[in-house]
């Protein structure tokens, strides 16, 4: 049996926190723990020394958020844009830490509201959004 390096870890770390089944931690929502040699269950890094692939296991994806909340109108979300780029240039235009900008990354993926990369709500693209130090989310997730 072999062993996983540092190096193996870290770019399985790399994969799993782009993934939609991310949990956070040490695993995914499929119950793939990423120090195992076992590869991704959905085929997104290999197995290490023959090991196989961990067992798809089926989750329900759980949502958070408000289900029943209404977009914000196109005036609603201008303004809104217009706030947080301002309150984003009085911070100096600085950036979130890497991991504080995956957290609130992995938060917006499992929340109802959040298709196709943006928010439902304030229809932003998330990934980016995530990325500002000062930018916060509509449902006050993060």
């Amino acid at each position: 049996m072999g062993l996983l390096t540092a190096a193996t870890i870290r770019d399985r770390m790399v994969i799993c926190t782009q993934c939609q089944y991310w949990s956070g931690t040490d695993h995914c929502l499929k119950g793939h723990i990423i120090t195992t040699l076992l590869g991704c269950p959905i085929k997104q890094f290999p197995p290490v020394s023959g090991a196989g692939y961990a067992e798809d296991h089926t989750v329900a994806m759980p949502q958070v958020g408000c289900k029943n909340c209404q977009a914000m109108s196109t005036a609603e979300t201008v303004l809104s844009l217009a706030q947080t780029f301002n309150s984003w240039r009085k911070a100096g235009y600085e950036l979130a830490e890497a991991t504080a900008s995956e957290q609130r990354l992995n938060q917006c993926k499992v929340c109802a509201q959040y298709s196709s990369g943006r928010c439902g709500i304030c229809h932003c693209y998330m990934t980016l959004k995530t990325k500002l130090k000062t930018a916060t989310c509509p449902q006050g997730q993060w």
